[in-house]
C-alpha cells in the first residue's frame, strides 16, 4: 500500500468522528426503544463504513495509477526517445508475448545491437513485471532486467529509488489499514453486514 496522504487521513478521520458523534447522540436518546436504537446505530455504522470503503478504493486506484506513471518514468517515456505511437504499441505487443526469459534476453540484446530503444524498453518492462511474479529460484527474468540496467545507470538509480520506497511502504501497511478499518459498535457486533443492512432499513417504532 502506498504512503498515506494527509488529505486521505483527514477524510477517514472525518468518517470516524461523524460515526462517534452519531453513536453518542443515539445512546443518549432515552426515547428510543432497543430496536430503534439498534436500527439507527446500524444505519450510522453502515454509512460510515461505506464511506471508508469507497475512500480506500479511491486511494488504492490512485496508487495503481501512480505505479504506472513511475514505470513509464523509470523505463523511459516514449516521447523522450523519439518513438511514434505505432512503434511503441508494436514493441509493447511483441514484449507482452514473451513467456521465456532466454527469449527475452535474446530480444533485448538484438534491440540493443540495433539501437532500438523502444523495443529494449518494452522488453525491460515485461521482464520487470515477470520478475515480480517469478517463483523462488527462477532468476531468469531478473537477469534480463539486469542486462538492461547494466548499460543504463540512470534507469537503475530510478528503479532502486522506487524499490526502496516500496519497501518502506510495506512498513506502513498496518497503520494505513487501521485508518480505513471500522469495527461495528457493541450493540450490533453480533450481526453480519448483510443482516445489518436489513436492520438499518426495517420499520420499527422509535
Amino acid at each position: 500500500m502506498p504512503k498515506m496522504t494527509d488529505a486521505v487521513r483527514q477524510k477517514a478521520e472525518g468518517f470516524h468522528a461523524d460515526l462517534n458523534a452519531s453513536l453518542k447522540a443515539i445512546r443518549e436518546n432515552a426515547d428510543l426503544t432497543r430496536e430503534g436504537r439498534q436500527r439507527q446505530i446500524a444505519a450510522s455504522y453502515l454509512r460510515a463504513k461505506q464511506g471508508l470503503d469507497q475512500l480506500r478504493q479511491e486511494f488504492m486506484d490512485g496508487a495503481v495509477h501512480d505505479a504506472k506513471i513511475h514505470s513509464k518514468d523509470i523505463f523511459g517515456a516514449a516521447c523522450a526517445i523519439g518513438a511514434d505511437a505505432i512503434s511503441v504499441r508494436d514493441a509493447a505487443d511483441r514484449a507482452s508475448r514473451l513467456t521465456d526469459a532466454d527469449e527475452a534476453l535474446g530480444l533485448l540484446q538484438m534491440a540493443d545491437e540495433n539501437g532500438d530503444e523502444v523495443l529494449a524498453r518494452a522488453v525491460a518492462q515485461q521482464s520487470y513485471r515477470a520478475a515480480k511474479q517469478a517463483t523462488f529460484g527462477d532468476e531468469g527474468w531478473t537477469s534480463v532486467l539486469g542486462e538492461y540496467l547494466g548499460s543504463r545507470p540512470e534507469v537503475a538509480a530510478k528503479l532502486s529509488e522506487l524499490e526502496s520506497a516500496q519497501a518502506n511502504d510495506l512498513e506502513t501497511n498496518f497503520r494505513n489499514e487501521g485508518v480505513f478499518f471500522l469495527g461495528p459498535p457493541s450493540e450490533i457486533s453480533q450481526f453480519s453486514e448483510s443482516a445489518l443492512a436489513g436492520i438499518a432499513t426495517q420499520e420499527v417504532s422509535a
